[in-house]
């Protein structure tokens, strides 16, 4: 298998390509900086904020390629009220999380770099099925794959058997979560990324992976109780915000 993978360097990018790893699939990484764990990864350094660089990238890989899996797994967040939300950040936040992914699967599929009968998944999250208080920018960009996701699926499988999956995953032990997690947070509770890129590889034939426990329980009381979910989002993050 060759597979392509986009924020392979840390969080949940990292975990996936662990486990493609133990499965011998041939790996290259598409991100910001390099991994630490294992530098004999190909790696394809990438400003997925621009475009120019995410346009120059089919042609590195041109050798490489067609590539049986491609996860669109980079992505960055930023929490506080949207309010004040510099309008720096909020283009930065949709670069990475929406437009990038978009860009690199049209420059991917012009030139024929997965093969057909692959698989092509883009990493939104768990806030698709609920509202996300202090990170709606985020989750905004986030729930827009689902839609562009939604949108190839039928013609990509039609013409060429690919098959176009979007996963949502809840919080997790990453570094990045920590990260804008609100103060005083201790991680418990967070799913094991290894956990959630096994289930997300595992599941091949779901059109919307809900990868672990607490995400689909997470989904569920959203979908039943959209008020009730949004309100208790509200509290776990925007209310904590310093």
């Amino acid at each position: 298998m060759r597979a392509l993978i986009t924020g392979g360097s840390d969080g949940l990018g990292a975990a996936v390509v662990r486990q493609l790893t133990q499965a011998g699939a041939q790996i290259w990484i598409i991100d910001k900086s390099a991994p630490q764990t294992n530098p004999s990864l190909r790696f394809l350094p990438c400003d997925l904020a621009q475009p120019d660089d995410i346009a120059s990238l089919p042609a590195k890989v041109q050798q490489a390629g067609p590539f049986d899996l491609v996860v669109m797994s980079a992505g960055i967040n930023a929490v506080g009220p949207f309010e004040a939300m510099p309008l720096t950040t909020i283009r930065n936040l949709h670069a990475i999380n929406c437009a990038a992914p978009i860009l690199l699967a049209q420059h991917l599929l012009a030139q024929d770099m997965i093969a057909a009968g692959g698989r092509l998944i883009f990493i939104a999250s768990v806030s698709h099925f609920t509202g996300y208080p202090g990170a709606s920018v985020y989750a905004g960009g986030k729930d827009a794959l689902v839609a562009f996701a939604r949108s190839l699926r039928r013609p990509l499988w039609a013409d060429q058997r690919i098959t176009v999956q979007v996963a949502t995953p809840g919080p997790m032990r990453t570094a990045h979560a920590a990260r804008y997690a609100p103060p005083g947070s201790t991680g418990r509770g967070r799913a094991c990324p290894d956990r959630i890129a096994r289930a997300i590889l595992r599941s091949k034939r779901r059109a919307v992976i809900v990868p672990g426990v607490a995400a689909r329980m997470m989904a569920l009381f959203g979908r039943l109780f959209p008020v009730q979910a949004t309100q208790a989002m509200r509290k776990t993050l925007y209310e904590r915000l310093p």
